[in-house]
């Protein structure tokens, strides 16, 4: 998510990372709201699947995690919960000193989910 544009520090990046029934609603809901796809990089599994949501929706779209949050203002990590750790460790090194903070609030918790998280990546709760 580079730019050149002049104005960059006015911009508000998003990525969102997975891009299932949740991210692509999410992502839809972002462009309608107004957000340009400029703005948004996306990053999912399979290859085949990005390539399909950058033609749909006109963003930078890839299977690498970091690089899609690489440069964003927010990461919104919409991924199955098996995934969640090492989703957030990729995502957290990737955003600007001071974004890294994942805040974690599911509705159901996995048995042993707090014990999964990658080294210095932890939950925050309500």
């Amino acid at each position: 998510m580079i730019s050149t544009d002049a104005r960059d520090e006015e911009r508000f990046r998003v990525a969102v990372i997975g891009a299932g029934h949740l991210g692509e609603a999410v992502l839809g809901g972002l462009l309608r709201a107004g957000l340009p796809a400029r703005d948004v990089a996306v990053s999912t599994l399979p290859a085949e699947w990005a390539h399909t949501l950058a033609g749909r929706h006109g963003v930078a779209a890839g299977t690498d995690n970091a690089a899609a949050a690489d440069g964003a203002d927010i990461a919104l990590v919409a991924v199955p919960p098996s995934a969640v750790p090492a989703a957030a460790a990729e995502v957290g090194s990737a955003l600007p000193a001071g974004r890294s903070r994942c805040r974690w609030r599911p509705r159901c918790r996995s048995r042993g989910s707090r014990r999964r998280w990658a080294p210095g990546v932890r939950p925050r709760g309500p």
